[in-house]
């Protein structure tokens, strides 16, 4: 069987012709200060966290895969990039000049990654094989659960 599958796609804008680069993305949606360097200090755990009173992202000793599955909402083996794209884990800290939502959050982070990595990214639907689990017209067969487990 095959099912269809969100992907995300990277790509180096310097890698690019000039025809494929598209507009800067909507400057509406900016940290009122982002930083984003390399990590120095590999030997911390690493973590990506929301600021208290969803006012930004903190990031600590993360590839930048992560970053983009944080900041576009899909699972890391959904990302598709080329050889190019830069390696090593990076400390990030985003903070807004006020409380947001979620996907305000994800929207300036996106921005954030588009602006210092010089990406351009696009969403593409992709055939994979894979099992697609359904009732059978009879309905399910499998009995309910009447009481608590006894361990054994």
């Amino acid at each position: 069987m095959t099912l269809r599958w969100s992907l995300l796609v990277a790509a180096l804008a310097i890698g690019l012709p000039a025809s494929a680069q598209t507009s800067a993305p909507d400057a509406g949606l900016q940290f009122e200060v982002a930083v984003m360097k390399p990590t120095v200090d590999t030997t911390q755990a690493g973590l990506i966290v929301h600021l208290p009173g969803e006012r930004g992202y903190r990031g600590r000793n993360m590839p930048l895969l992560s970053y983009l599955s944080v900041a576009y909402q899909v699972r890391q083996d959904q990302i598709a990039f080329p050889a190019g794209l830069p390696g090593g884990n990076y400390d990030m800290e985003g903070k807004a000049d006020r409380t947001c939502t979620a996907d305000e959050l994800h929207l300036m982070l996106q921005h954030l990654l588009e602006e210092r990595f010089q990406m351009k990214l696009h969403r593409t639907v992709k055939q994979v094989n894979g099992y697609d689990l359904a009732v059978d017209k009879g309905g399910p067969k499998l009995a309910d659960h009447a009481g608590p487990d006894t361990g054994t």
